[in-house]
């Protein structure tokens, strides 16, 4: 199937700056919808087969437009997270809320949500079950480890973020018996201040912070699951973003198993004229 030609006209530096603020947020989102429709099936290649490929790149472009900061992110950093969130078969935020792309000054990461990560663990086909929840001050729970690990969790109905005590998760296996995981308050925390420090004090831990300490202990629990190497291999990923490295990749052209497009490639499609 060949792409469709990009319609956007490319303008100058001068013309982009001579736009209204509502002109030049729709010029950067047309020249990026042109971008991921002309790799529309370069992007498709990667994705798992049992996802829709038009409707993992609709939601991702409703997103982008839905989030105007994003349109500020390098075009080959946004086009980068896109097609991560692609390769994992994730949808970028919409109803079923896998991953987001966070914008960060002129980056964009992508980072997956406590659902993403539930789904992807649920591919295995050695998940019965997997949940995480969080605990709140008020709460009957009780948790034990050793010959006989056991866990119940009565909630009294409490969700403000401030009286949040503990976090936990389980997998249940389809051959029987089961893996859990708990955290306190103040394991989780050490991880929230760092990724705090990095975002400049904005973005998911702000403002969804129960589902962070979800997907936080839950990230934690598929450390020790049979799981598929790209389920690793993101979670590897995601602490280091947490702990604010830089993860790039120099060479090549777009590789979407990873995820990288190279600039140089990336302006030249994008300004090239119908």
């Amino acid at each position: 199937m060949t792409a469709p030609v990009p319609i956007t006209k490319a303008l100058t530096e001068a013309q982009v700056k001579a736009l209204s603020p509502n002109q030049r947020l729709g010029y950067q989102f047309g020249r990026f919808k042109d971008l991921v429709i002309a790799r529309r099936d370069e992007l498709a290649s990667s994705m798992p087969k049992h996802v829709d490929a038009d409707r993992i790149l609709r939601v991702a472009l409703t997103e982008i437009r839905k989030t105007p900061k994003l349109l500020e992110c390098d075009i080959g950093n946004l086009l980068s997270a896109v097609a991560q969130s692609s390769s994992l078969g994730l949808e970028v935020g919409g109803p079923l809320g896998q991953c987001y792309l966070v914008p960060y000054k002129e980056k964009c990461e992508l980072i997956i949500g406590y659902k993403g990560l539930i789904a992807m663990a649920r591919r295995s086909g050695v998940i019965k079950t997997i949940e995480a929840r969080a605990v709140y001050d008020g709460d009957q729970f009780q948790y034990a480890y050793g010959m006989q690990p056991d866990l119940t969790h009565t909630p009294c109905g409490e969700t403000s973020p401030e009286k949040l005590t503990f976090a936990y998760a389980i997998a249940h296996f389809k051959d029987g018996g089961f893996q859990m995981e708990v955290m306190t308050r103040r394991q989780v925390e050490r991880i929230r201040d760092m990724a705090l420090v990095k975002s400049y004090g904005k973005g998911p831990w702000k403002d969804y912070e129960e589902e962070m300490w979800r997907k936080t202990v839950l990230r934690r629990l598929m450390k020790m699951l049979p799981l598929q190497a790209e389920v690793f291999d993101r979670i590897e990923v995601e602490e280091h973003i947490e702990r604010g490295a830089v993860i790039h990749d120099d060479g090549g052209t777009f590789d979407a198993l990873t995820g990288e497009v190279p600039a140089a490639d990336v302006a030249g499609e994008v300004e090239a004229k119908p």
